[in-house]
This record gives structure tokens, C-alpha cells and sequence, in this order.
């Protein structure tokens, strides 16, 4: 008879619905209704082995990790408390995000991974503008898990400017959301250099 694995209720409903949403995405199709089966099989299909453990403990920790290329993870971090308007100062919200991050990433699960910031801004402002903004949050996040113990030669930093939105800048919500940072998480050597968008 095989083994059977328990998980914790939260941490299953996060991996089936994060199976379920990479295989949506995989089929190109908009039904976002609950997976099929509920197990830990599904997530061993919808991810690669390797990854499995590394979408599990940041789902853990109440992050939303998803896989957006092969051996490519994308963190999103709490973004309506991120950056205020024009700044690139990281909020206390975003300061406790980066160090459950880095309390994950410093350990021994990620030894060999990198990761990569990529910083986004709002419309307000010239293009310019928000470009350098974007860098200079996401350098923000990279100086904060260093300042964590992250060796930088793991970590990188990018900005997208206003080129990305996840929601209308028309309202002062949707610019909140805006200002952000992503992390990229991929196995190998040196920074990763992130072409993958939403």
C-alpha cells in the first residue's frame, strides 16, 4: 500500500489551486474552476519535482508563488502597501515580506538559486520616470535581503516601468497596486535574467 502524505488543509488548497491555475494557463483557456482531484499528485504534474517544495513553503508563508516558465517562480509581493507615489522607500509591509522571503531563500532548500527584482510603477509621471523608479524599487528589495545575509552575487535587480500594469492607474487603488516589486526565483549560477512577463 503507498505511503500517505498529510498536509496541513491551507497548504493543499493553495498547491491544488495553484495546479489548477498553471494548468488553465498551460491550455490557454479562461475556466478557472476548482482542480480536478485534490492531491499531491496533481502538483507533482502541474510542476516540476524540483520546484514542488519551493512553491510549498513560500505558499506556507502565505505568499502566492507561481510557476511562470520552466524552473522560473514568481513571488508577488503585497503591493497595496508596497511604495507610496514617487518613492522607492520599502513600507514596513514589504520590509516583513522580504524577510520571510529571505528567511526561505538564505536556507538550505534555495542554496544554488538566484533571484531576481523587478520593480514596477505607476502612469504618473514620464516614461522615463517611472523606468528609473522601477529600478530603484526593485534595488530597494535587493539592499534589504542583503542586508539579511543574501549574498548578492545571487541576487539581481530590474524595472519594468509603467509597461506592466496589474490594474487601472485611472483610480489611486489600482496605482497602489502598481507600485511594486516581482521576485523571480530560478536555479543556476549568477543573477537570472528575467524575460517572462504576465
Amino acid at each position: 500500500m503507498p505511503a500517505t502524505v498529510r498536509l496541513p488543509q491551507r497548504l493543499l488548497l493553495a498547491l491544488c489551486l495553484s495546479a489548477g491555475l498553471l494548468a488553465a494557463c498551460a491550455t490557454h483557456t479562461m475556466d478557472v474552476g476548482p482542480p480536478a482531484a485534490a492531491g499531491l499528485a496533481d502538483v507533482a504534474d502541474a510542476a516540476d519535482a524540483a520546484d514542488a517544495p519551493v512553491l510549498a513553503a513560500f505558499t506556507s508563508l502565505g505568499f502566492y508563488p507561481a510557476v511562470v516558465a520552466p524552473h522560473t517562480i514568481r513571488l508577488d509581493l503585497p503591493s497595496e502597501e508596497a511604495f507610496a507615489p514617487g518613492s522607492a522607500d520599502l513600507t514596513v509591509a514589504m520590509q516583513r515580506s522580504l524577510d520571510a522571503v529571505a528567511g526561505v531563500f538564505n536556507g538550505p532548500l534555495l542554496r544554488g538559486w538566484q533571484l531576481q527584482a523587478v520593480g514596477h510603477a505607476d502612469d504618473r509621471g514620464s516614461d522615463a520616470e517611472n523606468q528609473e523608479m522601477s529600478v530603484a524599487r526593485a534595488t530597494s528589495a535587493v539592499r534589504h535581503l542583503q542586508a539579511r545575509g543574501t549574498d548578492a552575487a545571487r541576487l539581481g535587480a530590474d524595472g519594468r516601468g509603467e509597461r506592466e500594469p496589474l490594474a487601472t492607474n485611472d483610480q489611486r487603488y489600482g496605482r497602489a497596486l502598481n507600485r511594486r516589486v516581482e521576485l523571480f526565483l530560478t536555479p543556476g549560477a549568477g543573477p537570472p535574467a528575467v524575460a517572462v512577463q504576465r
